[in-house]
Protein backbone atom coordinates (compact mmCIF):
# COMPACT_ATOMS: atom_id res chain seq x y z
CA UNK A 1 0.00 0.00 0.00
CA UNK A 2 1.19 3.23 -1.03
CA UNK A 3 1.72 5.44 2.02
CA UNK A 4 2.80 9.17 2.69
CA UNK A 5 6.46 9.19 5.13
CA UNK A 6 4.45 9.87 8.64
CA UNK A 7 2.20 7.21 7.91
CA UNK A 8 4.63 4.83 6.69
CA UNK A 9 6.31 5.70 9.96
CA UNK A 10 2.92 5.19 12.32
CA UNK A 11 2.79 1.98 10.59
CA UNK A 12 5.82 0.49 11.99
CA UNK A 13 5.50 2.31 15.17
CA UNK A 14 2.04 -0.03 15.44
CA UNK A 15 0.30 3.10 15.58
CA UNK A 16 -2.30 0.77 13.18
CA UNK A 17 -1.93 -2.30 10.69
CA UNK A 18 -2.26 -2.94 6.73
CA UNK A 19 -3.78 -6.12 6.23
CA UNK A 20 -4.73 -7.88 2.87
CA UNK A 21 -8.34 -8.98 1.81
CA UNK A 22 -8.91 -9.86 -1.57
CA UNK A 23 -5.96 -8.14 -2.57
CA UNK A 24 -6.93 -5.08 -1.47
CA UNK A 25 -5.16 -3.14 1.61
CA UNK A 26 -7.31 -2.71 4.69
CA UNK A 27 -6.25 -0.55 7.94
CA UNK A 28 -6.82 -1.96 11.11
CA UNK A 29 -7.32 0.50 13.88
CA UNK A 30 -5.62 -0.24 17.39
CA UNK A 31 -7.91 -1.41 19.64
CA UNK A 32 -8.44 1.23 21.51
CA UNK A 33 -9.65 2.91 18.96
CA UNK A 34 -12.03 -0.04 17.34
CA UNK A 35 -12.16 -2.97 19.96
CA UNK A 36 -13.71 -5.10 17.01
CA UNK A 37 -10.49 -4.21 15.00
CA UNK A 38 -13.10 -4.14 11.91
CA UNK A 39 -11.43 -4.34 8.69
CA UNK A 40 -11.59 -0.38 7.16
CA UNK A 41 -10.90 1.07 3.56
CA UNK A 42 -10.98 4.29 2.64
CA UNK A 43 -13.55 5.13 0.17
CA UNK A 44 -13.12 8.50 -0.69
CA UNK A 45 -11.94 7.61 -4.35
CA UNK A 46 -14.49 5.04 -5.46
CA UNK A 47 -18.19 5.32 -6.03
CA UNK A 48 -20.79 4.30 -3.22
CA UNK A 49 -21.73 0.88 -5.80
CA UNK A 50 -18.56 -0.28 -5.04
CA UNK A 51 -19.25 -3.75 -3.46
CA UNK A 52 -17.66 -4.06 0.44
CA UNK A 53 -15.26 -6.93 -0.51
CA UNK A 54 -15.11 -7.67 3.23
CA UNK A 55 -18.36 -9.14 2.68
CA UNK A 56 -18.70 -12.83 2.71
CA UNK A 57 -19.22 -13.76 -0.94
CA UNK A 58 -22.93 -14.73 -1.93
CA UNK A 59 -23.69 -18.64 -1.77
CA UNK A 60 -23.23 -20.36 -5.30
CA UNK A 61 -26.41 -21.83 -6.67
CA UNK A 62 -27.56 -25.89 -6.07
CA UNK A 63 -25.49 -27.89 -8.39
CA UNK A 64 -27.07 -29.34 -11.69
CA UNK A 65 -26.54 -33.29 -13.06
CA UNK A 66 -25.17 -33.04 -15.96
CA UNK A 67 -27.42 -33.92 -18.83
CA UNK A 68 -28.52 -37.32 -19.67
CA UNK A 69 -26.48 -38.66 -22.95
CA UNK A 70 -28.05 -42.04 -23.05
CA UNK A 71 -28.72 -40.91 -26.66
Amino acid sequence: AMLCPRDHDDNHAGKFTIVDINGLPHVLEPEYLDPTRTPRRNKYWFSNDEPDLTDPPPPLPPATPPPNDTG
